[in-house]
């Protein structure tokens, strides 16, 4: 009997996480979120995070993003200033086990950079005005 009763604290574990990660998807949806500093994308991020290992396995390799962008339940990109990249990640569900793949694209779009704050376009114009180091010398270990 006890091992019936850990299988059903499990999947209900485990539907409250894709339950969370569905509002989040609602709540912040086309929109551009800051995800540092305590911004209202760090939740997503976390969300983001407990809902997919191949992203809690990014964000633990590379750091929390500067930005979060929700496109979907499916698909959400991260934004790193200082290293001038978007990373998109798509998911798919295979035997309702979330799991993704990403991409990564330098520079950071227009579209998307003109819409971070003040401070965080200065930032962006001095890592494109000085250069940056390649992709790889910039992943943390």
């Amino acid at each position: 009997m006890g091992w019936r009763w850990m299988a059903v604290v499990a999947a209900l574990l485990a539907g409250c996480t894709a339950w969370r990660h569905n509002m989040g998807v609602n709540e912040y949806q086309g929109r551009l979120l800051r995800a540092r500093d305590g911004g209202p994308g760090a939740v997503l991020v976390t969300n983001e995070c407990d809902f997919d290992a191949t992203i809690r396995r990014y964000v633990e390799q590379h750091e929390r993003p500067d930005y979060v962008y929700e496109i979907d339940l499916n698909s959400v990109q991260f934004m790193y200033v200082d290293a001038d990249t978007l990373v998109t990640f798509k998911r798919h569900l295979r035997e309702y086990t979330p799991s993704s793949y990403d991409t990564a694209t330098e520079p950071i779009p227009e579209y998307l950079s003109s819409a971070f704050e003040p401070s965080d376009q200065v930032r962006l114009r001095r890592v494109r005005a000085g250069g940056r180091a390649p992709a790889a010398a910039r992943a943390r270990p």
